[in-house]
């Protein structure tokens, strides 16, 4: 699992531990699959990333619900703007019309007096100690303008709604001596004033802890048509099956004796057999695997002797006696596949075709990948073929078919 991408890889994680199986929380993991798809192009394709990307923004990424599904919509005020909703909830109501202390801001002042009007812009903390100072007019017009915009936001949330609004709010401390700098304080104060008119003289309840205004009529349930699909159950397709990429050095090493991993003495001999054509050439295919660092020169001389005691036997040599046209390595087109036999000799009259295997004999599947190949040499056009499998480590050659 940890070797695929980043996405296959939350995927198959899901999975494993049937979160897929949770109807509610398929948008989220989809959105996660989504985003983790995005990101492996941007950062490396591993989970610590993944998790450092998570920890720093990824926990913030909004999710698209569908409109059709029993859901509230969490959404800033500044985001709601222009939007409208048949309810609204403000959660938590506690909002300030001021700044003080460490939320106090910065205000760019330009000094007309001396000695400050030695500066084009001077930087002063807001509060109150500036309240009577040269700095006042832009003090104060910085306060009205914060006022200013608290009651625009609070304007902005309440006008959304378009049945019921629902508004959370701490009771305002009536002994507090900054009553009026907060919007909970301001709108209870509204609220009483509302109250002693006719119109509202009944809404304050549980001793004038929730004023309620109206009633939310009970509606009945209307199927809308909609071209949206609520996915219930995630699908996907086993990621093991799909194409891999396999490189030619996979099977380089082979376990040994007491676990430990040594060359495939077969595989290294089978690549230095696709570089042969005649018999001439051992030498410098040996010589071409020792400079790319496969073999070392001890292997070399070991693996010479060998290539050379098998050319000399009576059913190998001819196929290294530069009688035959050779192709090495290459593949055959079909309708249904790709072969690749590991030689192929051509002479006017028949061919002959011999794959090479480095490990123990399976006579049933391989006879059966060798009379593919002797068929679909067949089929080309050519008169007489014969098919070989030899088996290097045993140094063994066993013919399977002539066509």
């Amino acid at each position: 699992i940890l070797l695929t991408s980043l996405d296959e890889t939350i995927t198959q994680i899901c999975s494993q531990f049937e979160l897929f199986e949770i109807a509610s929380e398929l948008p989220f993991l989809q959105t996660l699959i989504d985003k983790s798809g995005e990101l492996k192009t941007s950062l490396s394709n591993d989970l610590s990333n993944l998790l450092f990307w998570w920890n720093e923004k990824g926990y913030r990424t909004s999710v698209n619900v569908n409109e059709d599904i029993d859901s509230i919509r969490l959404l800033t005020v500044h985001k709601s703007k222009g939007l409208e909703y048949k309810a609204v909830l403000l959660p938590m109501l506690d909002w300030t019309t001021s700044w003080s202390g460490q939320n106090a801001p910065t205000l760019w002042c330009t000094p007309k007096q001396k000695p400050f009007n030695q500066f084009p812009l001077l930087p002063v903390k807001a509060g109150t100690q500036i309240e009577k100072s040269h700095f006042q007019d832009i003090y104060y017009e910085e306060k009205v303008n914060y006022i200013i915009d608290s009651f625009n936001l609070v304007y902005v949330a309440f006008t959304r709604a378009k049945s019921a609004l629902v508004i959370n709010c701490p009771a305002p401390n009536e002994k507090s001596k900054t009553q009026g700098k907060s919007m909970h304080h301001l709108l209870k104060k509204s609220l009483d004033t509302l109250a002693n008119k006719d119109e509202f003289s009944e809404c304050w309840k549980d001793e004038n802890t929730v004023f309620e205004f109206g009633t939310i009529p009970q509606f009945s349930s209307k199927t809308k048509e909609s071209n949206s699909v609520v996915v219930k159950k995630y699908q996907f397709n086993d990621f093991s099956k799909k194409l891999k990429l396999r490189t030619s050095g996979d099977d380089f090493l082979i376990e040994g004796e007491k676990n430990t991993s040594i060359k495939n003495t077969g595989k290294i001999i089978h690549d230095i057999l696709s570089e042969i054509v005649t018999k001439a050439d051992i030498k410098k295919a040996c010589l071409k695997a020792l400079n790319n660092g496969l073999i070392n020169e001890t292997e070399l001389e070991e693996i010479q002797k060998k290539l050379q005691k098998s050319f000399d036997s009576s059913e190998i040599s001819s196929w290294f006696d530069g009688s035959y046209t050779i192709i090495n390595e290459r593949s055959l087109l079909t309708n249904e596949r790709i072969l690749r036999p590991d030689r192929i000799m051509i002479s006017e009259n028949e061919a002959i075709v011999v794959d090479y295997k480095t490990g123990e004999k399976k006579s049933d599947s391989y006879n059966r990948q060798v009379q593919r190949y002797a068929k679909t040499l067949k089929e080309t056009g050519a008169k007489k073929v014969t098919g070989f499998l030899w088996y290097i480590n045993q140094n063994e050659v066993e013919k399977v078919c002539e066509l």
